[in-house]
């Protein structure tokens, strides 16, 4: 069986409608608020991962692969409060311990870490350098990922993979997401203001983000892998490049412009090694930015 820690995120939604396109019946979803209703053919717990205790609503699942997904997912930048360390921490402390327990053979756990662990030392993000992320959030994904490896050590039999994604996109996007913000202005304002020009991001559409992910859960254990990969697109775009792929794909004839351009420490650019995971599994990403972003809007249109 199949759990899904964070199954009402971003990625934890849309996981869930490509699983059952996939028509794989054998999934087990949590979060914390309830959604039964949304996810009638899968049962759903609603869980607090803060509360030990709650654990125990799983006792009676045969789990064998966890994907998760779940803890806070703001923006670092603009967010950036011990609180989000503090809460990611213990969630993962909880659940490391709860699911390390004998009575259970996990076979791959699947954990979503973030480009944010990387320091801004770096111009090309490797998954072998040395972490020193300068923001709550990206401290509370490398103290995560440190916590599974070492429960999952190797005298275990478990797959561990560490995602590293960089910045995801798509449909059920987060209000606090670029795209999103972006989308936003374009459609609200006659001259919308952008910011960080220059800073370049590396923006992968979530459908490429489920692929590996469905690659990873059908890992066998014949050999065991502990590894943490990069999950990025193959080139990184600026934000002006962005706000123009955009501007061009809804016709956009108003003017729009740009401030505060200034890259500092908490603002940098980010570029990504993804020469690990193809090396492992072969994936690449099969969606262009151009592609991405006419998804976006043409998801945006459906749904007026």
């Amino acid at each position: 069986m199949i759990l899904i820690l964070g199954a009402n995120g971003f990625i934890g939604s849309n996981l869930v409608n490509f699983l059952l396109k996939k028509k794989n019946k054998n999934i087990l979803l949590s979060g914390s608020t309830n959604n039964k209703n949304k996810y009638s053919k899968y049962k759903f717990i609603k869980i607090n991962l803060l509360n030990y205790k709650e654990f125990s609503k799983f006792d009676n699942f045969l789990i064998t692969n966890i994907v998760f997904l779940a803890g806070i997912s703001k923006s670092p930048i603009k967010n950036n409060n011990k609180s989000i360390f503090l809460h990611n921490k213990k969630i993962i402390q909880n659940t490391c311990r709860y699911f390390s327990k004998k009575k259970f053979k996990i076979n791959n756990f699947i954990f979503a870490s973030s480009v944010y662990v990387y320091s801004n030392n770096t111009l090309l993000f490797k998954e072998i350098e040395t972490c020193k992320p300068n923001n709550f959030y990206g401290k509370s994904k490398l103290y995560s990922e440190e916590m599974i490896l070492k429960t999952f050590n190797k005298k275990n039999l478990t797959n561990v993979f560490i995602l590293r994604l960089f910045t995801v996109y798509g449909q059920n996007m987060h209000k606090n997401q670029f795209v999103y913000d972006l989308q936003r202005k374009f459609f609200a304002f006659k001259n919308p203001v952008f910011f960080s020009e220059n800073v370049f991001r590396n923006f992968i559409y979530v459908s490429d983000v489920l692929d590996i992910i469905y690659i990873l859960l059908k890992q066998k254990k014949y050999k065991i892998i502990k590894e943490k990969f990069n999950i990025a697109n193959k080139t990184s775009h600026s934000i002006g490049q962005i706000v123009k792929i955009f501007a061009n794909k809804i016709k956009f004839n108003k003017t729009y412009t740009f401030k505060n351009n200034h890259v500092n420490d908490h603002n940098r650019s980010h570029f990504a090694s993804i020469v690990k995971i193809k090396k492992y599994f072969g994936w690449e990403p099969k969606i262009s930015i151009e592609k991405g972003i006419g998804k976006v809007i043409e998801h945006y249109y459906a749904k007026k």
